[in-house]
């Protein structure tokens, strides 16, 4: 008889397992193999997809001299006008190293002017460095200390270390495709293979 894997890594013969176990181990290692499969082909067909997607806005930028590559959203429609293919992008803003640089300008400024920096002052660059549980920072009150007016230079150096030390990335790229019906109203295909990694 066939011998089963445990949770603990041991080796059990099949005849110690009810009947019941045995079928519902079947079931799920039967149906895994399926969702992987499943999985594997439509990371295929994302890829694909993408390919043609990519070509065709790497073209239009060369077409029109924007540059190398396609930066940005995008809608694509056929002659008819009744299917199109939309294309998002999802940027967000990071600090490189240069943002260290920045606070230890900042803490020195703080301390040089000592009493005479307000409380309300020194609570708002803690904010603006403290991160998320995703070791992000604020850039909503980062850029807020770069809109105070502060006549300081090395305050104003540590400004300009936090734009230099800003970068915008690419993170998401979501493809839509939608079609016309019978009404002329636009209706979305569902596609939900966001997750899946190609």
């Amino acid at each position: 008889m066939k011998k089963y894997i445990d949770a603990e890594g041991r080796e059990i013969p099949g005849r110690f397992i009810s009947r019941q176990k045995r079928k519902a181990d079947k079931v799920v290692e039967s149906v895994f193999r399926d969702v992987k499969r499943y999985r594997e082909q439509t990371a295929k067909v994302k890829q694909r997809i993408e390919k043609k997607v990519e070509e065709y806005l790497k073209y239009l930028a060369e077409e029109y001299k924007t540059g190398k590559d396609w930066k940005g959203n995008a809608v694509i429609m056929n002659i008819a006008q009744d299917k199109r293919i939309g294309v998002q992008v999802h940027t967000r803003v990071e600090f490189d190293e240069r943002i260290m640089i920045a606070k230890q300008k900042i803490d020195s400024c703080l301390s040089r002017w000592s009493d005479g920096a307000k409380e309300e002052l020194r609570m708002i660059v803690q904010q603006a460095f403290s991160v998320n549980r995703k070791g992000m920072y604020d850039r909503k009150q980062l850029f807020g200390l770069m809109k105070l007016q502060i006549r300081d230079k090395e305050w104003q150096d540590a400004m300009e270390l936090i734009k230099e030390s800003m970068q915008v990335v690419i993170y998401k790229t979501y493809m839509y495709f939608e079609e016309r019906n019978e009404r002329g109203e636009w209706k979305r295909l569902p596609m939900n293979y966001t997750d899946i990694e190609v």
